[in-house]
């Protein structure tokens, strides 16, 4: 299956263009849009872990979805600190939060943290809905931090009206999908992604005001 991506797009050219140049139409994706190059998560969190064991046919055999752990804001240390670093771990617990909604179903909370002119957000929130309807949540993925880094108080961020811009890389494990044309449970490969966000302050917290992600590395097939 081809690699998910909302926008195929450099770091660079989503800076000079702007993150909502990838916001209006999301391509669908099976995958979540986690991780992308940057330089080092600044405190705190690590592996977001999946739900239960899976076998080699990708067979939950242990917890089902309502008994995987939300993330915990305490393992992002700083994410209500109006800083760029606080932005960077705002930024990791929203994807943190991203991945465990594809095994849980729970929208609200991917919804909670992002504002309504994110088209892309809006577009992850009603997938997740609709895989819940269809049996279709994942089972067993993981992401883990591979890099991040910060661009702030430029003229382009301001023009877009963003306060901050986090580059965030992270890997999604292989982990267990809905074949949308079969029905049938299949192995989606581990695979690396680079996400760009632009982020406010709204007075009490960070809040994802676009995003844009692209394939790094993985299997594509």
């Amino acid at each position: 299956m081809a690699s998910p991506r909302l926008c195929a797009l450099s770091v660079t050219a989503l800076l000079v263009l702007g993150l909502s140049a990838c916001d209006s139409t999301p391509e669908p994706v099976k995958t979540p849009p986690p991780s992308i190059g940057i330089s080092a998560p600044s405190d705190g969190g690590g592996d977001s872990g999946g739900g239960g064991e899976r076998d080699g046919g990708g067979e939950e055999t242990a917890s089902g979805p309502e008994d995987i752990p939300a993330p915990d804001p305490a393992d992002f240390a700083g994410m209500d600190e109006e800083t760029p670093e606080g932005a960077e771990q705002a930024y990791r617990y929203y994807w943190a939060v991203l991945v465990w909604a594809h095994q849980t179903g729970d929208s609200e909370r991917v919804e909670s943290l992002s504002s309504q002119d994110c088209g892309a957000c809006s577009s992850y929130a009603d997938e997740i809905k609709q895989l819940a309807e269809d049996d279709g949540l994942w089972i067993g993925s993981a992401h883990r931090d591979e890099d991040i880094s910060h661009i702030a108080g430029t003229k382009e961020l301001e023009e877009e009206g963003y306060d901050v811009a986090v580059i965030y890389e992270f890997s999604l494990s292989e982990h267990s999908i809905k074949d949308p044309q079969t029905g049938d449970r299949v192995s989606e490969p581990e695979a690396n992604y680079r996400t760009t966000g632009g982020l406010v302050w709204s007075g009490e917290g960070w809040v994802v005001a676009g995003l844009a992600i692209e394939w790094v590395r993985g299997s594509s097939t």
